[in-house]
């Protein structure tokens, strides 16, 4: 487990309610079953995890999937790890929205919301530059052209990127431009 020096209480808190999360989808991949417990920052913010976790054919029948489909009606929306899943994953428009690899089956944008989550639960995470992930890196301009067509086909989740301060203002108003112009 990483270490985390989080600057508020808060922070603190969110950052183990997080690892409790992953725990229970650990247990979740391996049972079938979700066991739901108190948790406050559920409705507030969605888990940040790699796409993969979504893939019906992995994790004992997609790990989000089980968890989704048990208490996603409590949670707001999922961050997405679109990156460091591969050289080749999530690098184009339609890798990222409709047609994902052979390696990580089905989670791509529209295949995770045709399993059953709402596309206005899945929030595109992307990082801001090269160096912000291993892999998974799509230009501003180019991840910019990528919303604009998920939002033309019903998607409204959002975006995030990965990490701040690369995702400065000037990355993000790139980003929004083509979907969400400020």
């Amino acid at each position: 487990m990483r270490t985390l020096m989080p600057s508020t209480p808060a922070m603190a808190k969110a950052e183990t309610l997080a690892y409790q999360f992953h725990e229970a989808i650990e247990d979740a991949a391996s049972s079938g079953t979700v066991y739901p417990y108190p948790c406050t920052c559920c409705t507030l913010v969605g888990p940040i995890d790699n796409s993969g976790l979504f893939s019906p054919g992995k994790y004992g029948g997609g790990a989000y999937l089980t968890v989704h489909n048990s208490v996603g009606s409590l949670i707001d929306w999922y961050n997405v790890q679109f990156y460091n899943q591969g050289t080749s994953e999530y690098t184009t428009c339609s890798n990222l929205l409709t047609t994902s690899s052979n390696t990580w089956p089905k989670t791509a944008l529209f295949q995770i919301a045709a399993s059953g989550v709402p596309l206005s639960k899945l929030v595109i995470g992307k990082p801001a530059t090269t160096g912000d992930a291993n892999n998974g890196y799509i230009d501003a301009n180019t991840l910019a052209t990528c919303l604009q067509t998920a939002k033309n086909q019903g998607w409204n989740g959002g975006a995030m990127a990965w990490q701040y301060p690369h995702a400065g203002s000037s990355w993000i108003t790139t980003v929004r431009s083509k979907s969400w112009p400020v």
